[in-house]
């Protein structure tokens, strides 16, 4: 599908967002709108559309655009977003953590999400320290294994994500997630030098981080970005900021639904949103972040770490689109496996060998 062609059907779809927005702000202001946290009387939570939100318009006609937009499974097919678009209802098509219901919970460590997300994986050591993101589903058990294989004498930590297990909402945008752990790499390493890395959509999460603490005067050694290509976004930004418009309408959307249905005395329409379990819900808060993301343009120097099947695309672009993301000096190193087995034996021994020689070539300058 040309790319002219994408915008058309995004602005359209936009237009159409905007059509019923302006229809219910209409509706809802002949009404006097009660509390949204008070449930009408004697209301029970209706059970989730049929299919998710993906057959609801305007949202139907979204999830049913062609490839790559579409496809019969939302963005089956582009990682990290093929488990999204195929999930089963009511999962299928569903908005992510900034929808009714989605505020922060109360947790263990209270409702601002102080508690840090790193998680030391190895400690001690003189070393330069490294930093690994998370991936989409959140968690750094995968890293545990290869902070093993890394060379002795070099702290490593996990970045996880909120939501995780600690009761709190989840974050669906990217930049939120560079400054909340940007700030707990800062006060775990207030000086010195320091190395990040990620994984898949971590790999963006990143790459964020690291453009954020350049900034800061705090640029990372290595900006390790594992198994993954630069977002779609870098190569037409023009989609990541239509996708970033239209998440934020559809949320604006389904909260005026809300206050429109309780107002007419009506069951909540979202009310089935709260019953999703936590772990879902970071999945699509995440998915969702991934949709909104637009990289901010640096010269960090990036070290690209592919598996076998995404070779075909080097032949197009060694860079993996991300030369349209960071001028500096950009390498790929090749490993065996594959996407999913990368922190698996024996590959994890190969990916930790050319992270230690990486992280000294760069503290060598």
């Amino acid at each position: 599908m040309a790319k002219d062609d994408v915008g058309d059907r995004i602005g359209q779809l936009d237009e159409d967002r905007r059509r019923l927005l302006e229809e219910l702000r209409r509706k809802a202001q002949k009404n006097a709108a009660p509390d949204p946290n008070e449930p009408a009387a004697g209301a029970a939570p209706p059970g989730p559309p049929p299919g998710g939100f993906g057959s609801v318009p305007p949202f139907g006609g979204f999830w049913g655009m062609p490839p790559p937009f579409g496809g019969g499974g939302g963005f089956g097919g582009i990682p990290p977003f093929g488990w999204f678009g195929g999930m089963p209802p009511p999962f299928g098509g569903m908005p992510g953590a900034g929808m009714p219901g989605a505020s922060p919970a109360a947790g263990p460590h209270g409702g601002n999400g102080a508690e840090s997300p790193l998680q030391c994986l190895r400690p001690g050591g003189d070393g330069a320290p490294l930093y690994i993101v998370h991936a989409i589903f959140g968690s750094v058990f995968p890293y545990h294994k290869l902070a093993m294989h890394l060379a002795p004498g070099r702290p490593v930590f996990g970045i996880r994500a909120r939501g995780l297990e600690d009761g709190l909402a989840p974050r669906d945008d990217v930049r939120e997630m560079a400054e909340a752990y940007a700030q707990a790499i800062l006060a775990d390493r207030p000086k010195g030098a320091l190395h990040i890395a990620g994984y898949s959509f971590g790999a963006w999460v990143a790459y964020a981080i690291a453009e954020l603490l350049a900034r800061k005067g705090r640029r990372p050694g290595l900006c390790g970005m594992l198994g993954v290509s630069a977002p779609i976004s870098a190569v037409a930004p023009m989609v990541g900021q239509q996708m970033d418009a239209w998440v934020s309408g559809m949320m604006d959307s389904m909260k005026l639904m809300r206050n429109l249905a309780m107002s007419n005395g009506q069951q909540d329409p979202t009310a089935w949103f709260d019953q999703v379990p936590p772990f879902q819900r970071l999945l699509l808060a995440h998915n969702v972040a991934a949709l909104r993301y637009v990289p901010t343009q640096s010269d960090l120097p990036l070290d690209l770490l592919v598996t076998p099947e995404q070779e075909p695309f080097l032949s197009a672009d060694r860079t993996l689109g991300w030369s349209t993301v960071s001028t500096g000096e950009i390498r790929e190193h090749r490993l065996s496996g594959n996407h999913l087995a990368m922190f698996e034996e024996p590959q994890v021994a190969q990916l930790a060998e050319v992270l230690d020689a990486r992280m000294a070539a760069r503290e060598a300058g």
